[in-house]
């Protein structure tokens, strides 16, 4: 069994665009088996489970700085590239850039978006 449990911070720029930070990132691993065959196996069948924590070790200490780096820099230039003006006409448009930071429930996310319109 692999688990990773991310926190995000949700949050707006000062120009009212959606951002998103990792809080705490956690990865866990379950059982990890390592059996060797053939050769000299039966020695290194020995350290098997020592061998076995070691790789869940290095396994862990890898997956949540790529994870966070990924949400933290990918997400974000994602997010960036959503257009927070919509054209309603060739002289107007309205801009529903965000007055504040997205509400997140269990089902549901409550975005409160600028509504101006320009023209």
């Amino acid at each position: 069994q692999i688990s990773i449990n991310l926190n995000l911070q949700i949050g707006t720029t000062d120009k009212g665009e959606p951002h998103v930070t990792t809080k705490t990132c956690s990865f866990n691993i379950g059982h990890v088996d390592v059996t060797f065959h053939g050769g000299a196996s039966w020695l290194y069948n020995l350290f098997s489970s020592s061998i076995a924590d070691a790789l869940k070790d290095a396994i862990k200490d890898q997956v949540c700085p790529l994870v966070t780096d990924a949400v933290d820099t990918n997400l974000n230039d994602i997010l960036d590239t959503v257009d927070l003006k919509a054209d309603i006409d060739d002289n107007c448009y309205i801009d529903y850039s965000l007055v504040q930071p997205p509400f997140v429930i269990k089902d549901a996310i409550f975005v409160n978006g600028k509504g101006e319109i320009f023209d």
